[in-house]
């Protein structure tokens, strides 16, 4: 007996501060919030006194209502091992209930795992979701409005699920989602938009994404999202979608890798949205069909800056004329004054060419340089536009970088020429007026029977009938 309960004591010695230390850990890396706890277990059973670690509750929605009921500000909901159901969302108000804050944590042990499959609706709350899995679960959509949720060491796969939030923090990391989609097809995994007045941040730390159809992020009047350390492989979105969308909207990126990947990697669909790229690797994304385009969508190439940032040397992005390759993955337009042919040898051009003096460019992503018109010219290489010549200077034909002035000799010959030109014809001309002023009027013989005669004065004739 004696012996047993040394074996008890060292037990408890060795597995609460273990349990102390996991809590820890979590503390630092997920919010799990002090307060009441309630325990729930599939072999519980639902009263007014269960939640007790000795009297589990059966379902997560009974125990967070029942801690409505008690009036506790925070709670966590500690989760044994299991399959756990709800057919309606888990509706948590905290602007009506005294409630403030919910942790959701699931345990485990070994393999086994909490899954579930519920929704959560939340309503100015702090929610900490925590070690939960939804596996081949029924169609899944948490709404956050007004809060701040975290969702930690979580693991979707195989389900239809969006987490959409509205004027709310949103926190994910250490979680994977793989072979799902959206809530509904049109419905990315997450999507968040910030009402006027409010300035929200999204953030995912360490998560990967692989094999999901249909868009992953989209952000909407979001002040800051970064995405930290991540995983993108195999996502796959319609023709004309793309895996993260910014609107109005700035977007750090940092060591994350994209794979494989079918659809525009980034989209930024208006001109005030930004994104920063540190350290981020693509490697074989395609795009339209093609491995070699660009997997940046942009309304301007300001908007994106990318730092050390990595391609996989068998698909290269080629840019199209009129275009140059910029940090490995961006195509942008070639400034005015320059052009580009576009790819040679299945090689982006890193830089334009500058237009060579004599012709110009006025237009980006100019494909080639117009020559300048006669009577102007471009001094300068990489001009965008042409200069007239002045006063007695010109340009003998298209194409010059400088005009020739008009000297004294070359006045004296160029009149010369005109005038051995002009002269013989001025002769001609006068000649035949000459001839012509010999008769003013002359008129042949008519069927009225008309007939001339000659005047007394020569030249000179009338008209007399017969």
């Amino acid at each position: 007996m004696k012996a047993m309960l040394g074996v008890v004591k060292l037990f408890l010695c060795l597995v609460f501060p273990a349990f102390a230390l996991q809590q820890e850990i979590l503390n630092q890396d997920c919010p799990l919030y002090a307060g009441t706890t309630f325990f729930v277990n599939t072999s519980g059973v639902n009263s007014p006194n269960c939640g007790a670690s000795s009297k589990p509750c059966y379902s997560t929605s009974y125990a967070v209502n029942l801690a409505v009921r008690k009036n506790v500000s925070s709670l966590t909901v500690n989760i044994s091992t299991g399959k756990y159901e709800e057919l309606e969302s888990i509706k948590l108000d905290c602007g009506r209930w005294s409630l403030r804050k919910v942790t959701f944590w699931g345990e485990r042990v070994d393999e086994q795992l909490v899954e579930v499959d519920y929704s959560l609706d939340v309503l100015l709350c702090e929610v900490s979701l925590i070690d939960l899995h939804w596996l081949n679960s029924r169609p899944v959509i948490h709404q956050a409005s007004m809060s701040d949720v975290a969702i930690c060491q979580c693991t979707v796969k195989g389900t239809n699920i969006s987490i959409t939030g509205s004027s709310s923090n949103i926190i994910l990391k250490y979680s994977n989602i793989s072979s799902s989609s959206g809530y509904h097809p049109k419905l990315p995994l997450l999507s968040m938009a910030t009402l006027s007045g409010f300035h929200n941040f999204v953030q995912i730390l360490n998560c990967n994404f692989v094999k999901n159809v249909g868009p992953v992020l989209t952000v909407e009047n979001i002040n800051q999202t970064s995405i930290v350390d991540s995983y993108l492989e195999g996502n796959k979105v319609l023709a004309g979608g793309s895996i993260i969308t910014g609107h109005v909207s700035h977007l750090k990126l940092s060591g994350t890798k994209f794979i494989r990947n079918v659809g525009h990697l980034l989209f930024l669909d208006d001109n005030h949205s930004l994104a920063s790229l540190e350290e981020c690797d693509f490697s074989c994304n395609m795009v339209n069909k093609s491995l070699f385009l660009s997997p940046v969508l942009l309304q301007n190439v300001h908007q994106v800056s990318c730092d050390d940032c990595t391609v996989d040397a068998d698909c290269p992005v080629l840019c199209g004329p009129g275009e140059f390759l910029s940090s490995n993955i961006l195509c942008s337009p070639c400034p005015v004054g320059t052009y580009s042919l576009g790819t040679a040898s299945n090689k982006s051009m890193l830089q334009c060419t500058s237009c060579p003096a004599g012709t110009y460019s006025s237009k980006t992503r100019s494909m080639q340089c117009t020559r300048c018109a006669k009577g102007a010219f471009a001094s300068k290489t990489g001009s965008t536009s042409c200069t007239k010549c002045k006063n007695d200077f010109f340009t003998s034909k298209p194409g010059q970088s400088s005009c020739s002035s008009a000297r004294i000799g070359f006045i004296v010959f160029t009149v010369f020429v005109s005038l051995l030109i002009a002269g013989p014809l001025l002769i001609l001309i006068l000649q035949k007026r000459s001839r012509d002023e010999k008769c003013f009027l002359c008129i042949p013989r008519s069927p009225s029977r008309q007939r001339l005669r000659e005047d007394k004065q020569p030249n000179i004739y009338v008209v007399q009938n017969e």
